[in-house]
């Protein structure tokens, strides 16, 4: 099995963020208001919790988006169909003549949010914000790096040759239980990392990387050892063998994408 720095080695260098916290945050979002304000950004939304409401950040928002002549608006998004009590709180920044963005931003959030997102939800939106077609074709290009579409979670898979050529007889849909003679290791990168171009070839030559996005429900059960502690760690790591891959097989959402292929 991998240690923490080969696993590391896999991925591109994340660029360290301050720890958040109010002044931060703050920061951040007061630098959005700005580019509302001087209109090189037609739209800022934010998603707050209903216990921000009323304190340090939000004051400070609307405070400044007063000074600035900025129109700040706060909604409630839709619920889900499998959670009804729960909803966003999205706070809105735009100019009085851009504020049709907002009606349209909650309509898009609505459709999409029960009928699965996708690269074209993710270009509307970056549409109703402002952002160009260049800007949003580069930004879900980067997204395709770092994850297999936008349902479930995305996983990365170690096999071995022959483990790989049993599952090129499937097409890289399924493993088949009864052909699993050797545990198979998972991981999940926590930060998201992007995966380098060249990660097959930091493998050693008989080894192949996958990866395959999962379904929450399994993704819990399967990195739970690591989840339920609930401290910080880079890596969520686990093994897929005879007795879970049936389990694993009902909650793929994708197929086994390999690289190097």
């Amino acid at each position: 099995m991998m240690n923490e720095a080969q696993r590391f080695q896999l991925f591109e260098q994340m660029h360290q963020l301050p720890v958040e916290h109010v002044g931060w945050q703050l920061q951040s979002m007061l630098a959005e208001l700005e580019s509302v304000a001087k209109k090189t950004k037609a739209m800022s939304v934010f998603s707050i919790s209903e216990e921000m409401v009323g304190k340090e950040l939000h004051c400070s928002l609307l405070k400044r988006s007063g000074e600035l002549g900025v129109l700040a608006a706060l909604h409630k998004g839709a619920s889900s169909v499998d959670d009804r009590e729960s909803a966003e709180l999205f706070l809105f920044f735009v100019s009085c003549q851009e504020a049709w963005r907002i009606p349209a931003y909650l309509s898009m959030k609505t459709a999409f949010g029960n009928h699965g997102w996708s690269d074209g939800a993710e270009f509307l939106e970056g549409t109703l914000l402002g952002y160009s077609d260049g800007q949003m074709t580069s930004w879900i290009n980067a997204k395709r790096r770092k994850r297999i579409g936008w349902l479930g979670l995305t996983c990365y898979f170690l096999m071995s040759r022959a483990q790989r050529a049993k599952l090129q007889i499937l097409a890289d849909r399924c493993i088949d239980p009864s052909s699993m003679t050797e545990n198979v290791e998972v991981f999940y990168s926590t930060d998201n990392l992007t995966p380098k171009a060249n990660i097959q070839e930091l493998l050693p030559e008989t080894t192949h990387l996958c990866r395959a996005s999962i379904k929450y429900d399994f993704f819990k059960k399967l990195f739970a050892r690591d989840i339920y502690p609930a401290r910080k760690v880079d890596f969520f790591v686990s093994v897929i063998n005879a007795d879970n891959a049936l389990e694993l097989n009902k909650s793929l959402q994708s197929n086994f994408q390999f690289f190097g292929d």
